[in-house]
């Protein structure tokens, strides 16, 4: 949450200018009669509780959360840049794992961390241990390709999982 002009509570503002240059310690509505002045928002970026000062910079805040929004955006692009996940269920046949570790197989020749999760629904999560199996299961028959980051597989309410990477690096 992005607080901005009147949303700011603390009563002193350590402003700083759009180049960050220090300006210095003043009232809250000294500090907004400023912005308005210059035609500017003023947006907090830090709160010190201990001494009640806020720490605010003289942009436009418009700008500002659109820029924020974009930075999000390319983070969240390249944080799953070489990671692909593939999903099972409990009843999921062996055929159809046999198909979908040729596909792995093929995923960690390209490079990519491959994740294998197993949903388990309803009265399946009683099965926990087997799926568990399961997933070793594939593990097992992924070792000469792939190596896991983990020995056992992780297990969260309903969903077990491994993560496997390739053999050699980059």
């Amino acid at each position: 949450m992005v607080f901005s002009n009147n949303k700011i509570k603390a009563r002193s503002i350590v402003v700083i200018d759009e180049n960050w240059d220090k300006l210095w310690v003043m009232y809250r509505q000294v500090a907004l009669d400023l912005a308005r002045e210059k035609g500017l928002d003023l947006v907090q970026i830090s709160y010190d509780r201990d001494k009640m000062i806020s720490t605010a910079k003289l942009l436009d805040l418009w700008k500002y959360l659109y820029d924020k929004k974009k930075k999000q955006k390319d983070n969240k692009k390249q944080q799953n840049k070489w990671t692909k996940e593939l999903r099972l269920s409990y009843s999921t046949g062996e055929n159809d794992i046999a198909r979908k570790i040729e596909k792995i197989s093929e995923l960690l020749g390209q490079w990519y961390i491959i994740k294998v999760s197993l949903q388990l629904k309803w009265r399946e999560r009683n099965f926990m241990d087997k799926a568990i199996e399961k997933i070793k299961n594939i593990q097992e028959k992924l070792e000469e390709f792939g190596k896991p980051q983990f020995k056992f597989p992780k297990q969260e309410r309903k969903w077990c999982y491994i993560l496997i990477a390739p053999l050699k690096s980059k």
